[in-house]
């Protein structure tokens, strides 16, 4: 009988200075009951009931024990232990957050960063260490979190580089902003130490509402200043029609397994994505996104790039794919790297504005009650009529939003949209290129 890998529970394990408990989840690999004298690397998992379940809401899984399991089958990346740890429901972004953080006194938060820090540093990675066959090096320890798990991911890491050497920070919560106004907020310092985690993954996908590509590639750009280099030590993806959902953190969880634990490979393909029409005027800038895959599987941003415009009186770009107008008209620009060669045409026109207006137009039944809110994830709608709700808002010109409209707390157990058969529906979503108007309608209710 062939070994295979299992998952098993740590049942109410007691957070020290938090003060709670929690279920712990371990995938011990398949090798781990038969090789009694092997040890092996760990990744440890924020929101790590999703780890390997369903979630409620979303009904998307991390996966990341299937994922795990094919990469090993096929010699990919070495045997790992993966420990996932639940969130605590409410406490989450208290545990998450250190002070400091704007969005911690928006929120009436405490924050509890130092206390999660204290339950993994003194409490958890002991015992694992301790009842488990691991390699205890930074090395072989990685941190991987999204949203705000990818943020106390980086934390975590830059604060105990001795103890986490390699962040996995997917989608993170990097920017507060203000959906009135959009005024950005950073949510991170930047660690001015000597020691540094090994490596670190960083991606943030194409419609994560306010969760903006350039708030991801920031902070990729100011870690090039403290010394990574790309493929080496460093790896950022910008992720072609990504959203913020368990499904699809686990459609490219192997990356990051691939960048910690095993070999990437070679490059193997390129596709140019992103914007190919920019503005002399309007303020917004644009970044070609060269997508390379790699015969491992691995893929990447490459943001280290040679690009060489057919008519360079039209535009250049520079090495990091930022896209310099110069005058109005079209070139063909090609890509080359590594190797690796493709082409895009490109267009400059007049003006290309920074942000857009987005109206959306919502039809709903007639039995919604008028004493709940109904919201589009942030936003509040306003009544217009019986059955008919509005909402517009200004954001940034490329912004992809997901959807669905609810009635109530948007956050806290709201009533979500179904269809007529009281089934659930997929995810609405748009991108915002320019000025547009959505029209919606709700067939029916959804009590969570």
């Amino acid at each position: 009988m062939e070994p295979h890998s299992q998952i098993v529970t740590i049942k109410n394990f007691h957070a020290t200075k938090l003060n709670n408990d929690r279920d712990i989840f371990l995938y011990l690999p398949p090798s781990y009951m038969q090789s009694i004298n092997k040890k092996y690397p760990v990744l440890y998992m924020h929101d790590g009931q999703y780890a390997f379940a369903q979630s409620k809401n979303t009904g998307g899984s991390w996966n990341a024990h299937k994922v795990a399991d094919q990469l090993i089958q096929d010699g990919k990346i070495k045997e790992i232990i993966i420990v996932a740890i639940p969130n605590m429901g409410n406490e989450r972004g208290s545990e998450y957050a250190f002070d400091g953080i704007p969005f911690v006194n928006a929120l009436h938060l405490k924050a509890k960063g130092l206390l999660y820090e204290d339950f993994l540093l003194n409490d958890l990675k002991p015992y694992i260490d301790k009842n488990y066959r691991t390699l205890t090096d930074p090395e072989n320890t990685a941190l991987i979190g999204s949203s705000m798990g990818g943020l106390v991911t980086y934390n975590l890491g830059f604060r105990n580089p001795q103890v986490f050497g390699n962040l996995a920070m997917m989608s993170p919560f990097l920017v507060s902003v203000n959906s009135d106004g959009f005024a950005e907020t950073p949510n991170y310092q930047i660690y001015n130490t000597n020691q540094k985690p090994q490596k670190i993954w960083a991606d943030i996908g194409e419609y994560e509402n306010l969760l903006q590509i350039s708030h991801t590639r920031h902070f990729v750009d100011q870690m090039l200043e403290k010394g990574y280099q790309q493929e080496k030590d460093l790896a950022y993806y910008d992720v072609p029609y990504g959203a913020h959902f368990e499904q699809d953190w686990n459609a490219r969880l192997h990356a990051p397994l691939l960048f910690f634990f095993g070999k990437i490979g070679q490059r193997d393909s390129v596709q140019l994505y992103g914007r190919k029409t920019v503005g002399l005027n309007g303020g917004l800038q644009v970044r070609a996104n060269p997508v390379v895959k790699f015969d491992s599987g691995f893929l990447m941003s490459d943001i280290d790039a040679q690009y060489i415009p057919e008519d360079p009186n039209i535009l250049e770009i520079s090495v990091d794919g930022t896209i310099i107008p110069k005058k109005v008209g079209q070139t063909k620009v090609t890509y080359r790297s590594h190797g690796l060669e493709t082409a895009a045409i490109y267009t400059v026109v007049e003006n290309v504005p920074k942000m857009v207006n987005v109206a959306v137009n919502v039809k709903v039944p007639n039995n919604t009650p008028d004493d709940q809110p109904l919201t589009l994830n942030e936003y509040r709608l306003t009544k217009v009529k019986d059955g008919l709700y509005t909402v517009k808002i200004c954001i940034p010109t490329d912004s992809g939003f997901t959807f669905k409209i609810a009635r109530g707390d948007a956050f806290v157990n709201p009533s979500i949209e179904q269809d007529k058969d009281k089934k659930d529906i997929p995810y609405r979503r748009f991108k915002a290129s320019e000025d547009l108007t959505l029209n919606c309608t709700v067939e029916s209710w959804k009590d969570l």
